[in-house]
């Protein structure tokens, strides 16, 4: 007995309960309503706490449920984290300080709570209830306790899973028989739900910083699409303007040069007999269709008539030529209500929209089998559709991406092109019979702008 009595003197008396809590001093009996209360009480704060989804919110809302449950004065809570004790949340009611959220080691001797009961308790794993600390025999001689007024102090661990994750430690002063085993077990339900939901929070942070980084590699990748897509652009515009040129030239030079010298061969023909006449006429007749030739190429090169006439215009020559060169019947369906709009159209969205048709006019020549393409024009709301149709042989959906790669330059830059004005190429995969592309753009941010 009296070595029994020894150690209970100088060794905290947790060491020696077969109980998971270690209590020095008398412990109250709870009564059935005060446990009911207890546990509706542990059951509506544990929900308050698992709303939360900030770990300074936990935090927040922990110490003000602990407070209110054990009406403590002093208040800190202490997690372990790559084997280091941090301080992440304090409160001394009477020196009127709150920290939380903080990030300080608790070997900091600024820290201002008892290493010697922390420690213990890390070690230990089981709570401890000091109930007056003037008494406290083991933990006497640690200098926070020795130099301070007598307190009443509950420390217990913090577990996630079935590992310490910290200690939660409570001080007041002195009241016997105030930490009770139901206080503590409705702790520990608050304790097990915070720390459920500061690793939820993890989670979620690192959720959150996942899709944020998506969200910018998604951004990077808009912009640097974006940037091709303009790029591709001005790139067509630069070849468009480089066409024009070319043709000019060959109008205002080559063209005018064979037209002056087929004048000169009419008067050369007139003074001459009738076999140098016959050389002549031949040769008249070649200048002529050269003439032809490089007027129709001029105008392959560089619809004039685009830019004199505009869209529709350019259209209907080019359902002619193709139905002159191809052999196949090219149809305009014109169905817009208000025509005048195609009119404010920039020149960029009419000279992609005239290259567009005739690249799928030229496909449908290749490889449609058909003899009819209809091009058909209408509007909805602030959209203008385009689309080009053929009675040829179609596509089943396991020829499509056949097609794509046949006539596939000719789509790939088409849909590039037409995504740069924020349009759409859509093709109907359903068809059976015939092949059909529409085009989209919306007018408003292809027109000209008013000066």
């Amino acid at each position: 007995m009296t070595k029994v009595t020894h150690m209970e003197q100088h060794y905290p008396p947790s060491v020696f309960r077969k109980k998971n809590i270690g209590f020095s001093g008398s412990v109250k009996e709870e009564t059935r309503l005060a446990e009911g209360k207890n546990i509706r009480f542990a059951l509506d704060a544990a929900r308050s706490i698992a709303k939360e989804t900030k770990t300074e919110a936990i935090l927040e809302r922990l110490i003000a449920l602990v407070m209110k449950n054990a009406g403590a004065e002093k208040v800190a809570v202490l997690l372990v984290e790559n084997q280091d004790v941090w301080v992440r949340a304090f409160i001394d009611q009477r020196a009127k300080v709150k920290q939380i959220l903080q990030n300080e080691r608790f070997d900091n001797r600024s820290v201002d709570l008892p290493a010697s009961i922390i420690n213990y308790v890390l070690r230990a794993q089981q709570p401890l209830i000091l109930e007056d600390t003037a008494k406290s025999g083991f933990f006497f001689s640690d200098p926070y306790i020795a130099n301070r007024a007598a307190a009443s102090v509950l420390c217990m661990p913090v577990f996630n899973k079935s590992t310490c994750a910290g200690v939660l430690y409570l001080e007041k002063a002195v009241v016997l028989g105030e930490w009770t085993e139901n206080m503590v077990r409705v702790l520990d339900v608050l304790l097990g739900q915070a720390i459920a939901s500061m690793e939820n929070t993890k989670l979620y942070d690192a959720l959150d910083f996942e899709k944020k980084q998506q969200q910018e590699v998604r951004k990077e990748v808009d912009t640097h699409k974006y940037t091709i897509k303009r790029m591709s652009a001005e790139l067509a515009m630069t070849e468009e303007r480089e066409r024009r040129n070319i043709a000019d030239d060959l109008h205002d030079s080559v063209t005018q040069n064979l037209a002056l010298s087929v004048l000169d061969l009419k008067k050369m023909a007139m003074g001459v007999e009738n076999e140098q006449k016959k050389r002549i006429d031949i040769l008249q007749d070649r200048l002529n269709t050269a003439v032809h030739q490089i007027r129709s190429l001029t105008f392959q090169l560089s619809p004039k008539i685009l830019y004199d006439f505009g869209l529709i215009a350019a259209l209907e020559w080019l359902a002619d030529d193709i139905s002159e060169k191809h052999g196949i019947e090219v149809s305009i369906v014109n169905k817009l209500m208000l025509p005048e709009r195609l009119l404010q159209l920039d020149e960029t969205t009419n000279i992609t929209l005239y290259r567009a048709v005739r690249e799928l006019l030229i496909n449908v020549c290749k490889h449609s089998g058909g003899d009819l393409a209809i091009v058909a024009l209408w509007g909805e709301g602030n959209l203008f559709f385009i689309s080009v149709t053929d009675n040829g042989k179609g596509l089943m959906n396991k020829e499509l991406s056949a097609k794509r790669g046949a006539a596939g330059f000719g789509l790939a830059s088409i849909q590039e092109r037409i995504e740069a004005l924020d349009g759409r190429v859509e093709i109907d995969e359903q068809r059976r019979q015939g092949f059909s592309v529409t085009i989209n753009i919306p007018l408003d941010v292809n027109s000209r702008r008013q000066s």
